[in-house]
């Protein structure tokens, strides 16, 4: 372990660790909270709007995600990772990059969204179908957050 000085502020890092000190992770934690939390207010409006309109759940769930995800990865590439890709090559690649991650974070969310609305108990309350719904979307959002945001910062962003 190696204390290192960061505008004015000790950090320790592992020796040898090419990674960042962290406050910088945990300033891109941060970030990645508070614009996942928009990003979800555009998953779940989706969501909700295409289960009302009578859409399917997984249909309706798959369609927020993609919305969520992409403003999320243009606001995440920007303001997050501070991603200066310069040439059109390496933009193709990132975008791809984040596609793949996303995909298969889809089939996460979407898979233990369905999971847990089979899974979880009707429950005795004034509308036990909504919180069933509101406890999945949550469940299945936290979940894949995390490993969004862990596959991004070591994948798609990394530096």
């Amino acid at each position: 372990m190696k204390n290192h000085s960061a505008m004015g502020r000790a950090v320790t890092t592992t020796a040898g660790d090419p990674a960042e000190p962290r406050p910088v992770l945990r300033g891109q934690v941060v970030q990645f909270v508070l614009i996942g939390c928009i990003c979800a207010v555009v998953d779940a409006s989706t969501y909700s709007l295409l289960l009302i309109g009578g859409a399917p759940s997984a249909a309706g769930k798959a369609a927020g995600f993609a919305l969520g995800t992409t403003a999320s990865y243009f606001i995440n590439r920007r303001y997050t990772f501070r991603s200066s890709e310069s040439s059109q090559r390496h933009s193709l690649r990132t975008i791809m990059l984040f596609v793949a991650v996303y995909l298969a974070t889809l089939g996460v969310n979407v898979g233990l969204n369905e999971l847990l609305l089979i899974a979880l108990p009707q429950q005795s309350v004034v509308d036990s179908t909504l919180l069933q719904y509101a406890i999945a979307w949550t469940t299945s959002q936290g979940v894949s957050t995390i490993l969004n945001f862990v596959l991004l910062r070591s994948i798609v962003f990394r530096r």
